[in-house]
């Protein structure tokens, strides 16, 4: 099979830990050291596979350690981006780079049904596709403002 016929569903970290927006930013950050990740799905405290947000190192960085706030004991809620843009697990790794590109993100969470099945980040396109074209996309990302 050719790389780039590959799916997002075959190179995606299925299931990934999440937190609820009433838990704190150590709780992220607990995850993220466990799992070595910059990114936890935010998912509804009534549905644990509901998308509602993500949170990234970068959030807990500007939102949480900034003068006034309260640190690792701030809500996720207060700290999370909710402006998300997602993939499904049956869009083709070009679709999943292009979406990265557009949107300036590093990772993308993988729904179906409006159900979080996976994420997948700029890292794991590199792996699969050997490194080819990702420091385009890497460059084109770094070119935008952040957004998370």
């Amino acid at each position: 099979m050719v790389r780039s016929e590959l799916k997002a569903s075959e190179i995606m970290t299925p299931i990934p830990q999440t937190v609820t927006p009433t838990q704190t930013v150590a709780d992220a950050v607990d995850i993220m050291k466990s799992e070595d990740c910059g990114v936890v799905p935010v998912v509804s405290p009534d549905d644990s596979s509901s998308l509602v947000g993500i949170i990234t190192d970068r959030d807990i960085a500007l939102r949480a350690c900034c003068e006034g706030s309260q640190g690792s004991r701030t809500p996720i809620i207060e700290a999370m981006t909710t402006n998300l843009f997602v993939v499904a697990p049956d869009d083709p790794l070009p679709r999943v780079k292009t979406i990265m590109e557009q949107a300036g993100v590093r990772r993308v969470p993988v729904v179906e049904n409006n159900r979080l099945v996976g994420i997948i980040s700029l890292k794991d396109l590199s792996d699969t596709l050997g490194g080819r074209g990702i420091g385009d996309t890497d460059t084109r990302i770094l070119g935008q403002d952040p957004n998370n």
